[in-house]
């Protein structure tokens, strides 16, 4: 099984977040977790669309410059084919070597309609978020955004 099918299955094991999500100034992810190196990311494509995932903020041109933490994570689900989202069937994935999942970090910031953090804290250093998101229908949709974030 790949590491995305197994995120997936993880994720719909674990069943609803009931974790409150981090507290402002509480970061989200760890100075050790940070440090560790970047894992590798294959693109895949699915034959179905699934939901789109879009990154609202910081926004698509925030990425090519570091950014200040903290800073506030916004993220969008849009189904498709009258489709819903369960909260329950989002996954976010610090690719690191070995990967980290946020998904119960982010607790209650993951809803049907995305994920809302109006306080992430992060040190410094680049943090590539893998963000699987699979609808009632059962198509799924991956993202990555790599956020960089200045010393």
């Amino acid at each position: 099984m790949d590491f995305v099918k197994l995120c997936l299955a993880a994720s719909a094991l674990l069943g609803p977040m009931n974790e409150p999500a981090p507290k402002v100034g509480q970061p989200l992810v760890t100075t050790e977790e940070a440090a560790r190196p970047d894992a590798t990311i294959e693109p895949r494509r699915s034959l179905f669309p699934g939901p789109a995932i879009r990154l609202l903020s910081p926004t698509p041109q925030d990425l090519s410059r570091p950014l200040t933490s903290p800073l506030h994570f916004k993220v969008a689900f849009v189904p498709s084919n009258s489709a819903t989202i369960a909260p329950s069937a989002v996954a976010v994935h610090l690719m690191k070597q070995p990967s980290v999942d946020l998904t119960s970090r982010l607790g209650k910031s993951i809803t049907s309609g995305g994920i809302d953090l109006p306080v992430m804290t992060l040190p410094a250093g680049r943090f590539p978020l893998l963000i699987s998101v699979t609808d009632s229908n059962g198509d799924s949709r991956l993202a990555v955004y790599t956020l960089t974030v200045a010393k």
